[in-house]
This record gives C-alpha cells, structure tokens and sequence, in this order.
C-alpha cells in the first residue's frame, strides 16, 4: 500500500508542494523533469539517461499494472526520485511480479504522491527545468538552503555512473525475453554479471524480440553511454553481435573487434562535457569516410582484394549530440526538454510524421545564431538564449527559398538541407512541437544519427526501421 507518511517537494527557486511519501523516507536531490507519457513508467525509470534527474509524470494515475522484471530497460532504476499524482494501491496485470511501491523501496528510491503534478509541469514550463529535493527529514527552509549550495545539474559528466566498466559481448539472437522462455537465463545473466556499477544485482531483461534472426550476420561496437537493454536486443534480433565499450574506450579498442559498424547510444547529461570521447569519434567518422590516420585504421580499411571499405556510423539521443560535436555543431540546454512516448517528429526525406520516444534536455543548433537554438533555455541572468518555442511552420519552403533559413522566413524545410555550420551534414529531421533538430546524416559517408530512442521501450515501434537502415549500410559494405 502507498504510505500515509507526509513528504515535501522543493524546488531551487522557492516552488515547494506537500504529499505523501512513495517508496524509501530520507531525501534526494535532482533535476526536475517531466515525463509526458501514458504508459511506461518501469522502463523509464531504468532508463540510464534519466541518472542524476527527479521524474515527474504527467499522467495522473501510475503503477497500475505494477512491475515486471522482464521490462527492466537496465539493471536498476536510474532516476534520484518520482513525482506522482496518484498512486495505485495494486498491480492489475498477470505478468506483474510486484507493485511499483515494492520497486521504490526495493531500489530505495524516494519519492512523493498525492501532489498536483500538472500545476507542477507547468511550473516546470514556464520556468524551465529546476533543482529540486524531495524530503521526509528536512523543512522547506533547510531543503531550499541545501539545494542553494548545489552545483548546477549541467556541471556534471554522469555518463561514467552508468557506462559499464569493462567491454563485453552479446551474441546475435541472444534476446532477453527470448532466451528467458527457452530456459537460457542463466547464460543472459552470466555474460551481463559484474559488468555494471551495481555487479551483483539481479540483472532484469527486456522484453523486446524485434526481429527473429538467430545466425550472426554483422559484428558491431556500440559506445555505452547509457545503453538501454531495448537497443541490445533490436541489434543482436537482427543478427548484429554486439561489442559493447565503456564511455571511455578508445577508437583503437572499438576497432580491434573488427565491427562492421559502430553505434553510440543515448546517455544522461550534459554533451559539452563529454570532450574526451570526441578524437575517438572524429576518428571513426573518418573512417566511415574511408580515411585513416594510423597504420591500424589502414589495416582496417584494406579489404583483401585491395579496395577501401568504410565504418558505419549510426547514433542516437547523447549519440546524436556527440556525433554533431564531433563535426563541429554546438549543443544548447532546452527551457524544459522533451520527455514522453507521444514526440511528433518529422522525417524531411519522406515528408512523414513519426511519432516518437524521446528523453532529453539538450539539443543540436541548426545555425549559429539564436534561430538555430528553438525552445532554448534562457542564460543565467534570464536574457534569451535562442528564440521562443513554437510548432514548425505549415507552410513549406519554395524552391528559390534558402531552406537553413526556414526559421527566420517562416516556412519548413522541403526536404533534407546542408546544416550552415558543416555543409557536409544533413539535417534530416525537425521536432514538429518545436522546430529543434531531431536528425543528422552525412553527405558524403555512411553516419546518420537521431535525437529520439527507435527502439522505444517505453513508446511506439514508428522508427525501428532506423535499426534497419543502419543494417542495410552495412550490408552494402559487406557486398563492397
């Protein structure tokens, strides 16, 4: 049963609300978030990108259908803390395993329910995202003097805390649910033990098979800056055997498992402070150009019968970010972010709106300038930092209209354009709620990126076919 203990929540800059505790008393601190979506609460609770953040959901009644071990999107729960509504009591769903209070304070995750959380969202909206505490031990004075002594939530890398501390391999077909029903858990288990932060705990799967290709088609080295067991089995479902490294591996290492790909996963934080991984990435994006720098990346590009191959590149969420980077593209903070399972995305190629999973508080710049920073975050002492929020233009951009400049003239982009800082990338996707930019893809090699999660976990199934695009890159360098 939820507890009738009293809790309070409060924020950096004075908003503060009084509910009931939910999961372990004590305190915790955090950057609040809010979370739009309907469903899904367990997997974005394990989410790794939502580490050092207090999760708000919108959606008035959670924990409904409890837990279960299968849906796990990591081996734990992530967030610092949970805002909630209402509390269900129960877990009306057979494949349950326990309720969502039992999860909290198995995971020792405090929380708070019984406040009003869309009073609190559009406190969040019209102030952007703020520090917060929740707290059965302090009064609103000593949390907001706690909290004021804080250091601001982007001065921290968080990606070390959630990256796993040595390489490992997952097999091709090895899918969690999968190997669950035909009695090979123990093996999952095996191969995932001692290999995150939290080694020893019991190790939950995800219950996503996206595709049925058993045999090993592909070799690939995925960048673990917070990879989701959802993105593991949509690659190895698809015959790819996953090399997964630390935040901190080398392009010299990634490439010594020969991958006929490379994919850099979604992550928490701040990408401005993840400047040490950005020679590796340069690295390998020169590689998927064909271009080596090292008697090794020569060795690599040579197949046997003398031509060049090139390194497949395809990245998401932090992924997206690093890769723009890398090549020489800002990011900047959002007012709020966007995080949910209902993000309308359109896809400038095919002229198709994709509904989309998205977590994330930063994003691309479009150009330099503050057009190319849509929904920014104001700067310390309030002044714009990009322009306002507001929904893409309906009107598309004509022909003799320069489309990196859709922005300023009030249209849409008709199609893919060269991004004005690095016209050797394309921006390929628009958030259709704001204008930020959800898509990257070079010009000139195999490397395209995403700001959204195609695996969903929790949301739609609309992008896998990006998995599948990714698939086919390397097939084409397969056949040379």
């Amino acid at each position: 049963m939820p507890s009738s203990t009293p809790a309070l929540l409060v924020l950096s800059d004075g908003y503060s609300a009084k509910g009931r505790l939910a999961g372990q008393p004590g305190s915790t601190i955090g950057k609040l978030v809010f979370n739009t979506g309907m469903t899904g609460y367990q997997e974005t609770l394990t989410d790794p990108s939502y580490a050092g953040e207090i999760l708000v959901f919108t959606f008035p009644l959670i924990g409904i259908y409890g837990v279960t071990s299968a849906d796990y999107q990591s081996e734990k729960v992530h967030a610092r803390g949970v805002v909630i509504s209402e509390l269900s009591a129960g877990s009306d769903n057979w494949r349950a395993d326990r309720t969502l209070t039992d999860m909290l304070l198995l995971e020792g995750i405090t929380g708070i329910h019984g406040i009003d959380t869309r009073r609190l969202t559009r406190h969040l909206r019209d102030n952007g995202e703020k520090l917060g505490m929740i707290t059965t031990e302090h009064s609103e004075a000593e949390a907001l003097e706690i909290l004021r002594g804080q250091p601001d939530f982007s001065d921290q890398d968080l990606v070390p805390g959630v990256s796993c501390r040595q390489s490992y391999m997952l097999p091709a077909g090895l899918l969690y649910r999968q190997g669950w029903e035909a009695g090979q858990g123990a093996e999952i288990e095996r191969r995932r033990a001692g290999l995150f932060e939290s080694a020893g705990a019991a190790a939950p799967r995800s219950s996503i098979a996206p595709a049925t290709v058993q045999e090993k088609r592909f070799t690939v080295a995925a960048y673990d800056f917070g990879i989701k067991r959802g993105i593991l089995d949509n690659l190895s479902g698809r015959g790819c055997e996953v090399h997964v490294f630390p935040a901190t591996a080398s392009a010299a290492e990634v490439l010594a498992c020969q991958p006929d790909g490379v994919f850099l996963s979604n992550g928490p934080g701040d990408p401005a402070r993840m400047d040490y991984v950005l020679p590796e990435l340069q690295r390998l994006i020169a590689l998927a150009g064909g271009q080596g720098s090292a008697a090794a990346d020569e060795q690599y590009l040579r197949r046997s019968d003398g031509s060049t191959r090139r390194l497949p590149v395809f990245g998401i969420c932090l992924g997206n970010q690093l890769l723009a980077r890398a090549a020489g593209i800002p990011t900047y903070r959002l007012k709020f972010g966007n995080r949910g399972a209902n993000h309308p995305v359109l896809d400038l190629q095919s002229g198709l709106v994709n509904i989309s999973s998205q977590n994330h508080s930063y994003a691309v710049a479009l150009s330099g300038g503050p057009a190319g920073r849509p929904a920014a975050a104001p700067g310390p002492d309030g002044s714009p930092q990009g322009r306002p929020r507001g929904p893409l233009p309906v009107r598309v951009c004509a022909a003799e209209e320069d489309p990196a400049a859709w922005a300023e003239g009030g249209y849409r982009p008709a199609g893919p354009y060269a991004h004005p800082l690095n016209p050797q990338i394309l921006v390929t996707h628009l958030n259709v709620n704001d204008g930020s930019c959800e898509g990257l893809r070079w010009a000139d090699r195999p490397v395209f990126s995403v700001q959204y999660h195609p695996e969903g976990c929790p949301g739609p199934r609309d992008n896998t076919y990006l998995f599948d695009e990714f698939i086919a890159l390397m097939e084409a360098e397969q056949a040379g």
